[in-house]
């Protein structure tokens, strides 16, 4: 140290830095020089002994040059052909080798995998499995988490044929050396699917579904305790939760009109109109197909005969044959003096996209009264100008008399939930109230400061409300309710999605309770005729759901929300009037379901922010851009383009859009009038 003259720190790193920089260019004209002669080798054809270890030179210099593995391939192919057993061998064995040492350089390089497993594939009955099962533990030691691997190792499965069971101990292995390895979790969802849950071997009673669902959430339990806030064991705590409620697959949520109703249809407004039509409405859990005049037959009942209408149920929005929503126009003049029964699942054939059967049946038996138009309650569907009298949606009484009105589906538009199978009742309230205990320990060991253990909770009590039997579903709405208030204050970052939750649920709350929508439903009037209105304004809602007890509606408030889309409203076929002011709509590709929607003539989109974004992600998958080029629309500002492109079509009186910063591009109005050249515009 003494004697020396002092190196300042700071040219001691430039002097490394030059030596490291100077090295780094070495290696990368070398790599530059093996990549130029393997590409050289792929475009000529040669597969010569050199040029195939230059391939394996550079691949252990950069496994995931997909080029160089895909040019050994073919070098393989050829040399295997010309070999014999011994060669063979040898050609695998010097590929396995130089794929491991590809792996330690990148040990999640997608080429070298699947390299891999095609050698494996090759060598056929003489692949040495139980070796590649033991490579694969010293990989697995080093990266627990390498999917690559794991999912190598699902791989090696089904080659060896390896039983569950010896699969379940190493799984168990994995997760007793740290909770917090989330592809073991993810590997033994996907093995207990297979054991449990395949159509094969689908458990068949409450004995089957406790003897390994209990032991699991056991499990799960004692990682959840051990760390609160790994995420890895709430995920698979989540997948128990949805494989112990009830599945069945798509069910039947809503029909109307219900039975036992007299639908009181507004008499058309001269005497030459055409006759009037009624749609009957059917909603699904989830999309099906199969649903027909045989398998749900529509039938016009008098004191005199029976006869079926013979007509035919269409898709609502579907690009093929399945869809959540169907309708059937059914002769109204013919069914005034009648019943017209409609009987879901009078045969078999409503199925799924996965194939399930819908196998619940349900009926609904109604008449049809004609009434005048001037009527509050009326189902008014002929055509007619609604936009006198704009503007009136903000005016309105409480129709505090709901309840004595003759409304179409207001209490019975939804399918109840059916009974609880007997053997099963119990079982499932047992375990969740277990589960419920054990949230409210945690929560009170981590003084409520724990998302993870809040959205458990939160996920529980969900789950607890699908049981058939649960009579708290109110008071856990009001839990959960909670539960995502606090989550905004304690995990601001995530304040969209736990919005996202409190509105769904207050959507939930009101639509499940018929008082709570008794008070939600206004007396206003619309083209100066009286109407009744449903209001759910400003109860934070960021998408619709929860719509199937709804079927009925024809004038809904939706104002002072934070919606994007309108997806979902195609179930509310008998819509006529839609306020959507004040919410967060960019773009009127987000309205797409607007166009499902008959007899919608008035459309309110004040104070959105239509202009306020300029991109549009639906703008284009949504064909939006080609009906606008193929209406020779297209040579107005690309703004107003994609912005009012997905309104055309549209058969509206009026459509209010003030409060938007759109309004204001020039040549806007102009615009709108000629893709809505029959629509009153109010800017």
């Amino acid at each position: 140290m003494h004697g020396r003259a002092r190196v300042s720190v700071q040219h001691q790193h430039s002097d490394a830095g030059a030596k490291e920089a100077a090295k780094d260019k070495r290696r990368a004209a070398q790599y530059a020089e093996q990549l130029a002669e393997v590409l050289r080798s792929n475009q000529e054809k040669d597969y010569g002994k050199e040029a195939v270890e230059k391939s394996a030179a550079l691949l252990k210099t950069n496994p995931d040059m997909y080029t160089a593995w895909n040019y050994r391939k073919l070098a393989i192919k050829m040399l295997l052909a010309e070999a014999d057993d011994a060669a063979k061998a040898r050609i695998f064995e010097q590929e396995l080798v130089l794929i491991f040492e590809a792996l330690q350089v990148n040990p999640k390089a997608y080429g070298a995998w699947y390299h891999r497993k095609w050698i494996l594939q090759l060598m056929g009955v003489h692949a040495p499995l139980q070796r590649e099962f033991k490579l694969l533990d010293k990989l697995l030691k080093q990266d627990e988490r390498n999917f690559h691997g794991w999912a190598y190792r699902r791989f090696l499965v089904r080659q060896a044929d390896a039983p569950d069971t010896q699969e379940m101990a190493f799984v168990q292995q994995k997760i007793d050396e740290t909770f917090s390895n989330f592809s073991a979790w993810h590997y033994r969802s996907k093995l207990l699917t297979k054991m449990h849950l395949s159509k094969e071997a689908i458990a068949v009673g409450p004995e089957q579904a406790s003897a390994w669902l209990e032991p699991e959430f056991e499990l799960v339990d004692n990682a959840l305790f051990t760390d609160p806030n790994d995420t890895s064991a709430w995920i698979y705590q989540a997948w128990l939760l949805q494989n112990t409620v009830p599945n069945p697959g798509s069910v039947l949520t809503g029909m109307w009109p219900p039975s036992g109703v007299t639908v009181p249809l507004a008499k058309p407004p001269t005497p030459s109109s055409s006759s009037p039509t009624l749609p009957a409405i059917l909603s699904f859990s989830k999309p099906v197909s199969g649903v027909n005049r045989h398998t749900v037959p529509a039938t016009i009942r008098t004191p005199e005969a029976s006869k079926k209408t013979g007509k035919d149920w269409t898709p609502v929005g579907s690009q093929g044959e399945a869809s959540k929503v169907w309708v059937q126009e059914l002769p109204a003049g013919r069914i005034e003096s009648a019943e017209l029964h409609v009987h879901v699942g009078a045969g078999p054939g409503i199925r799924t996209a996965e194939g399930v059967q819908v196998v619940r049946s349900a009926s609904s038996g109604f008449s049809v009264r004609m009434v005048d138009e001037s009527d509050a309650d009326a189902v008014r569907l002929q055509d007619g100008d609604v936009s006198r009298g704009a503007g009136e949606s903000d005016a309105g009484e409480p129709a505090s008399d709901v309840s004595q009105l003759a409304l179409p589906g207001y209490a019975a538009s939804s399918v109840p939930k059916g009974p609880e199978n007997g053997d099963w009742k119990g079982w499932r309230e047992e375990l969740f109230a277990r589960q419920l205990d054990l949230r409210e320990q945690q929560e009170e060991l981590e003084q409520g400061k724990s998302k993870w253990i809040l959205l458990g909770k939160a996920r529980l009590l969900a789950a607890m409300r699908l049981l058939p039997t649960d009579a708290a579903v109110s008071s856990r709405l009001h839990e959960e309710q909670q539960i995502y208030r606090d989550l905004f204050a304690l995990d601001p970052a995530h304040a969209e999605y736990y919005g996202e939750m409190l509105g769904q649920l207050r959507l939930e709350e009101i639509t499940a309770d018929r008082r709570q929508l008794e008070s939600h439903m206004v007396r206003t009037s619309r083209g100066g005729l009286p109407c009744l209105q449903l209001r759910l304004r400003d109860l934070g809602l960021r998408r619709l759901g929860a719509l199937d007890a709804l079927l009925w509606v024809q004038h809904l408030d939706l104002s002072r929300n934070a919606l994007r889309s309108v997806e979902g409203l195609e179930a509310l076929q008998l819509l006529r009037s839609l306020d959507l002011s004040h919410n967060r709509i960019s773009h009127a590709s987000g309205l797409a379901a607007l166009h499902l929607l008959p007899h919608l003539r008035w459309l309110s989109l004040a104070s959105n922010q239509l202009g306020a974004s300029p991109v549009d992600t639906q703008f284009y998958s949504s064909g939006i851009r080609r009906e606008v080029v193929d209406s020779g629309l297209d040579t107005g500002p690309r703004e107003l383009q994609r912005v009012f492109g997905g309104l055309m079509g549209l058969s509206l009186d009026l459509l209010e859009l003030g409060g938007n910063e759109i309004t204001q591009v020039e040549g806007c109005e102009a615009f709108i009038r000629r893709i809505l050249p029959r629509t009153s515009i109010k800017l």
